[in-house]
């Protein structure tokens, strides 16, 4: 989210929250403008069968906390995948229990990681039954949650370096 102060000044530059000074011209260079985020496509292969309104509130969350970097992801679960060789796409992978002890056997991811990314494949794949067994005892919404950690994943994908992270999560 942009500073307060910046924030201010751009409401009012763009007459907002001023009553009865929209300018109708305004309102549609305001819609240009964000149209000018960066967007990235995110294909989504649901092997976990998870409920459309828990994938609703999860783009919804990732939407929240990448907006104000100006990035927009938009979300494709279409099979078709002709899109991805002229479109920067990252494929997220929601995987089943029976895909999570595959792709897990063999590498160094424990029992408690919740999602890996490949970041040279543009591949993150989360682990469902781990991020809805983890959330089972919290007080957040599972939606929410699972925004939470595809967007950590999709993170990794998109930052090359260890310390850029540092840098960020500092």
């Amino acid at each position: 989210m942009p500073p307060l102060g910046l924030r201010i000044s751009t409401q009012a530059a763009h007459g907002q929250g001023f009553p009865g000074r929209r300018d109708p011209q305004e309102s549609a260079r305001c819609k240009a403008c964000t149209d000018l985020r960066t967007s990235i496509r995110v294909h989504v292969e649901n092997h976990a069968d998870i409920k459309a309104s828990l994938l609703v509130g999860a783009e919804k969350e990732v939407a929240h906390i990448y907006d104000s970097a100006g990035v927009r992801f938009v979300w494709s679960t279409r099979p078709e995948h002709e899109d991805c060789a002229t479109t920067l796409t990252i494929h997220l992978e929601l995987m089943s229990v029976g895909m999570e002890g595959r792709l897990a056997s063999g590498r160094s991811a424990g029992s408690k990681v919740l999602g890996q990314a490949n970041r040279e494949a543009r591949r993150v794949y989360v682990f469902w039954s781990r991020v809805d067994a983890h959330l089972s005892h919290t007080m957040i919404e599972i939606g929410d949650g699972l925004g939470f950690v595809i967007a950590h994943e999709l993170g990794h994908v998109l930052l090359a370096r260890a310390e850029t992270w540092a840098r960020i999560l500092a």
